[in-house]
């Protein structure tokens, strides 16, 4: 994209005059930028043909003309060629971390419950209390455990999700 000198409209690459005010598109290294001009500003000239001509819309592109703003689509870059099989190891072991390691800590707490259920309860229940309220609470930290247990694999999808 270039911007006109005179009249500050954006126009495509390809095109040698400005669609607007047919001013020819100057080259050097600044060439789109806009100039000072001293003395009196002259209108542009609107031929005929160009006043009946309809105007380009695609010309005209929305956003600032002069600070050179595009939108984020245009510079979005291309996925990588090799990531695709590196990305697929990744998504596969925090799946598998997801499951294992939440069912795991969950099968040894049910194996360790008739060592952990006596020292556990009575911290939060008492030692008075029913035998339901004791097992409730060590439902709810063997459940605890296990959300905390499932944190690797999330942790592990997420910088996955991350590196594309």
């Amino acid at each position: 994209m270039w911007i006109c000198q005179r009249c500050q409209t954006q126009n495509r690459e390809g095109v040698q005059a400005c669609l607007v005010c047919g001013t020819k598109r100057v080259t050097g290294r600044f060439a789109s930028a806009p100039q000072q001009q001293t003395g009196t500003v002259t209108p542009p000239r609107v031929t005929a043909a160009a006043a009946a001509a309809p105007q380009m819309k695609e010309a005209v592109q929305p956003g600032n003309a002069r600070s050179g703003y595009e939108p984020p689509e245009a510079n979005a870059r291309a996925p990588r060629a090799g990531s695709g099989k590196r990305g697929g190891l990744a998504r596969l072991a925090g799946g598998l971390l997801c499951v294992l390691l939440p069912v795991l800590t969950l099968v040894l707490s049910w194996q360790q419950r008739e060592t952990l259920l006596p020292v556990l309860a009575p911290l939060f229940a008492g030692q008075e209390a029913p035998d339901w309220l004791n097992w409730t609470c060590y439902g709810i930290l063997s459940l605890a455990a296990a959300l905390v247990a499932l944190l690797p694999g999330l942790w592990t999808l997420l910088l996955n999700r991350k590196s594309k």
